[in-house]
C-alpha cells in the first residue's frame, strides 16, 4: 500500500514538473508515435508515460500513431490540432486492441480518430470539432465502444462504420455537423443506443447494406433530411427512439426487409414515413404495441383486445395505421412511449401517455412515484403502464392526489402486469402494492384511534386529579 501511494505521489510530482516545461501548443517535424515497446517518439513529445498510461501535457499540432495494445491515452483536456489537410488523421489505431482514448479535444483533421482492423478499443469523453471528413471512422474494426463523446460543428460526418461489426455507440452527442452524423455501411451486429443526434445536415442515422443492428432510445431531431434511413438493410431492430421534427422523412426504408420497428415516437416530421414494397414489422404485438405517430391526431380508443373489438380503452388506437400494403402498424400508441429505468434493480417501467413523464422516483417502502408535467384542468391524462414484477408485485393501488383511482389490468402473467388508467390534472401518480396500501391505511386508523384513546385517558386523569 505504501509503495503504491509513493508511486502515485511520484507520478503526480513528475506530471506537475513536466507540465510547466511545455508551452500550450507543442509542434514537431514528425508524427508522434507510441511504439510497440511503449516508448514515445520523438522523446520530447508532450506526453508523459506512467507504465501503460499516457497523459497529454500540452496541446499538440501533429498526428499520433499508436503501435502498442493495452494502453490508455488521456488527453487531460488538451487538444490535438490539425491543419485541415485532406486525408489527415488525428489519432491512428491500425491493428491495435484494448486501447482507451479519452479526454482529448480533436480538431482540424480529415479523420479525427481512425481505426482500421482494430478491436476491443474504447473511445470516450472526447470532443470533436471542425474535422472535415469523419470525426470517428471504424474500418474493419469490431467490438469497440464509442461512448460519451461530443461531436459538434464538424464540417463532415460524425461517426462512420465500414465493414465493422459488434460495436457499441452510445450516449454520444452529435450536433450541428455538416453531413450525415452516423453512418453504418456493410456493418452488422452493432448497438446504437442513447445518442442525441440533432440539427445535422443529411440523415440522422443511415444504414446501408447493414443487418441485425439495434437502434434503441436515441433522440433524433431537427436533422435536415431524414431521421433514420435504411438502404438494402435487413433484420434490424429500431425500438424506443424519439424521431422528431426532421426536415423530410421521419423514417425511410428502401429495399430493406424484415426490420422490426416499434415503441418509437414519430413526432412532427415533415413526412412521417416513406417505405417501398419491402415487408417490415411495425409493432411487437398487442401487449407491447406499435409506434406513436403524431399525425394520427383524430384517433379513437374505445376498444381493446387482439382485434380491437372488445369494449374498453387500452392505450392502443382502434384502427391500424396502414403505411402501404406490406407495412402496417397494427397497434399504434395513443401517446408517446417512454422507458424509465430503476438502475438499482436493473429494470424499467414502460409508459405510454399523452402527457410528459418528467421523472420517476422509488420510495424506500417500494412506492413508485411518477412526476408528471402540468395539465390544464380539462385535459384527461391517459396512461398505459407496463410494470415488471421484479420492480413491483401485484395487486396494485394507483393513487392520485392522495386518493386511489380505478384502473384496468389489461394483461398479467408471472413476470409483468399492464395497467390502463385515466385521471385529470395529476402532478404525481403513486403506484404501490395493495398490501402496502392496506398496511398504511390500517396503520393510520390505528394511530388515529390510539391518539383518541390517549387524549381520553389524559382527560380522565385530569378529572381524577
Amino acid at each position: 500500500m505504501k509503495v503504491t501511494a509513493l508511486n502515485a505521489f511520484m507520478f503526480m510530482l513528475m506530471f506537475n514538473v513536466v507540465l510547466v516545461a511545455y508551452p500550450n501548443v507543442a509542434k514537431a517535424e514528425e508524427t508522434i508515435t507510441i511504439k510497440f515497446d511503449g516508448s514515445i517518439s520523438p522523446e520530447n513529445a508532450p506526453i508523459l508515460r506512467n507504465g501503460n498510461y499516457y497523459i497529454f501535457l500540452a496541446n499538440i499540432e501533429l498526428s499520433i500513431i499508436i503501435e502498442k495494445c493495452n494502453i490508455t491515452i488521456d488527453g487531460n483536456g488538451f487538444a490535438i490540432v490539425g491543419r485541415g489537410e485532406f486525408q489527415s488523421k488525428g489519432i491512428v489505431l491500425n491493428g491495435m486492441c484494448n486501447v482507451k482514448i479519452k479526454n482529448i479535444r480533436v480538431e482540424g483533421f480529415y479523420y479525427g480518430i481512425w481505426l482500421h482492423n482494430a478491436n476491443f478499443n474504447v473511445i470516450m469523453n472526447n470532443t470533436f470539432r471542425m474535422n472535415t471528413g469523419r470525426a470517428i471512422l471504424l474500418s474493419y474494426s469490431n467490438n469497440n465502444t464509442v461512448t460519451r463523446n461530443r461531436i459538434i460543428e464538424n464540417k463532415g460526418r460524425g461517426i462512420m462504420l465500414e465493414n465493422s461489426n459488434n460495436n457499441i455507440l452510445e450516449n454520444n452527442i452529435i450536433v450541428d455537423n455538416g453531413c450525415d452524423p452516423l453512418i453504418l455501411s456493410h456493418s452488422s451486429g452493432n448497438r446504437i443506443n442513447g445518442n442525441l443526434i440533432a440539427k445535422n445536415n443529411g440523415r440522422g442515422i443511415w444504414l446501408g447494406y447493414s443487418h441485425n443492428n439495434m437502434l434503441t432510445e436515441n433522440n433524433i431531431t431537427e436533422n435536415n433530411y431524414s431521421g433514420v434511413e435504411l438502404y438494402y438493410s435487413n433484420s434490424n431492430l429500431i425500438f424506443g427512439n424519439t424521431i422528431s421534427e426532421n426536415n423530410v422523412y421521419g423514417i425511410q426504408l428502401s429495399n430493406s426487409s424484415l426490420n422490426t420497428i416499434y415503441n418509437n415516437n414519430f413526432i412532427n416530421n415533415t413526412i412521417p414515413c416513406q417505405v417501398d414494397t419491402s415487408i417490415n414489422y411495425w409493432d411487437d404485438g398487442l401487449l407491447v404495441g406499435g409506434n406513436y405517430w403524431s399525425h394520427l391526431n383524430n384517433f379513437k380508443d374505445s376498444y381493446s383486445g387482439l382485434l380491437q373489438n372488445e369494449n374498453g380503452s387500452d392505450g392502443i388506437v382502434d384502427e391500424p395505421y396502414k403505411i402501404n400494403e406490406n407495412n402496417v402498424d397494427r397497434y399504434p400508441l395513443v401517446g408517446t412511449y417512454s422507458s424509465l429505468k430503476i438502475v438499482s434493480l436493473n429494470c424499467s417501467l414502460s409508459i405510454v401517455s399523452n402527457v410528459e413523464i418528467k421523472s420517476l422516483t422509488m420510495d424506500v417502502n417500494g412506492t413508485i412515484i411518477l412526476h408528471v408535467s402540468e395539465l390544464n384542468s380539462k385535459q384527461l391524462g391517459i396512461f398505459r403502464v407496463i410494470i415488471p414484477h421484479k420492480l413491483l408485485s401485484p395487486p396494485y393501488v394507483v393513487e392520485v392526489g392522495s386518493e386511489p383511482i380505478e384502473y384496468v389490468t389489461i394483461f398479467e402473467n408471472e413476470s409483468l402486469s399492464i395497467l390502463y388508467f385515466c385521471c385529470f390534472s395529476p402532478s404525481e401518480i403513486l403506484l404501490l402494492p395493495e398490501i402496502l396500501y392496506n398496511f398504511l391505511y390500517e396503520f393510520l386508523i390505528i394511530s388515529a384511534f390510539s391518539s383518541v384513546l390517549i387524549i381520553k385517558q389524559r382527560a380522565k386523569f385530569k378529572e381524577v386529579r
